[in-house]
């Protein structure tokens, strides 16, 4: 028997030769077989650690590195519940807890040696609507009511939260102008929130009249003539 070699990584094929006195040879006799001594790689690219979500429903992108790729599960719950997913196919369809989620996955060769990663992340549903405030308009050198047309302004604002600030990183605020005999050159935007909660949008040509700002999918307004 051969009980001392050392056999290349993945596929190896094997001829036994042997021959008799007269030297006549025969090699018929073969066997293949498959040596894997390398553990799966699983990376998991989004989220990281310690992220903060506004809502239950975040996408986990992974990659897999192994050749002998057998299944794949993850757990939410140190393993107390796993569920099987398609190895490589992002995870896009999970509810995840409300609060810290720990979500580790798992990786499986064809010959039982498993691997893991494993992202941390916190999510919260907001239970209150946020509000816009501290509404200012900045023009240059007249009066809104005044102004030609064309006249270019920037509207300001700040949007407060009572779940916090965190509930306001990567918002957007919708800016929706109605006027009253003047005229207008645009009539929608969108400005982005920062952490703080202050937003600025311009470039809006206007007139005179009547705007008013709005948060995107919420009824909280703000007017200002």
């Amino acid at each position: 028997n051969l009980t001392s070699e050392t056999w290349d990584e993945g596929l190896n094929t094997v001829f036994i030769y042997g021959n008799d006195t007269v030297g006549n040879v025969n090699n018929t006799e073969s066997i293949s077989f498959t040596v894997d001594t390398i553990f799966p790689i699983v990376n998991i690219s989004f989220p990281v650690n310690s992220s903060n979500f506004s809502t239950q429903s975040v996408v986990i992108n992974y990659t897999i590195v192994e050749t002998n790729l057998y299944n794949c599960w993850y757990t939410n719950s140190s393993g107390l519940f796993n569920y099987t997913i398609t190895c490589g196919d992002n995870i896009t369809t999970a509810t995840w807890d409300l609060g810290m989620n720990n979500v580790t996955i798992y990786a499986n060769d064809s010959v039982g040696q498993i691997n893991s990663n494993t992202t941390s992340f916190n999510t919260s549903v907001s239970n209150t609507e946020p509000r816009i405030i501290n509404v200012s308009v900045s023009s240059v050198g007249v009066n809104l009511k005044e102004g030609p047309s064309n006249t270019n302004i920037s509207i300001n604002f700040s949007v407060s939260d009572d779940d916090g600030a965190s509930d306001l990183v990567d918002a957007t605020a919708a800016i929706n102008i109605t006027i009253t005999g003047g005229s207008l050159n645009i009539n929608s935007g969108v400005a982005t929130i920062s952490s703080t909660g202050a937003a600025v949008f311009t470039s809006v040509q206007i007139g005179g009249g009547l705007y008013r700002s709005c948060l995107k999918k919420m009824n909280s307004c703000a007017s200002r003539s």
